[in-house]
């Protein structure tokens, strides 16, 4: 019998023709962030901004994330990237996405109804 992955936790890649599982990132609440949680994708404001750094604050909580950007402060985000923890967690990005022309109430609302248990 085979098992069924959720779209959400694993995707197929197909490389040399084979087939390999990779983790898909997971879009999360900062506040619900784990040691756990490894690739993970979190949405919210840019509060703080420096060379190599951001800081994204979802109103649940804030996180410290390494990444260069020419966003600016203020701007609505969603970073994509490896969750790694020293004293506090921070989020190494590997893609960060521009959401500020997105309705964020209605954005909200969708991202607590796919969070539903």
């Amino acid at each position: 019998m085979k098992q069924k992955h959720n779209s959400l936790d694993v995707q197929n890649v197909a490389i040399n023709g084979g087939n390999i599982k990779m983790q898909a990132y997971q879009e999360k609440f900062i506040k619900d962030l784990t040691k756990q949680d490894t690739k993970v994708a979190v949405s919210g404001f840019i509060v703080d901004k420096n060379n190599n750094s951001i800081i994204v604050d979802d109103n649940t909580g804030s996180i410290p994330v390494i990444i260069e950007t020419n966003l600016n402060l203020n701007n609505f985000v969603r970073v994509f990237g490896t969750l790694i923890y020293s004293n506090e967690p921070q989020l190494q990005a590997h893609l960060i996405q521009d959401l500020t022309n997105v309705n964020k109430q209605l954005y909200q609302k969708v991202k607590l109804l796919l969070n539903q248990k």
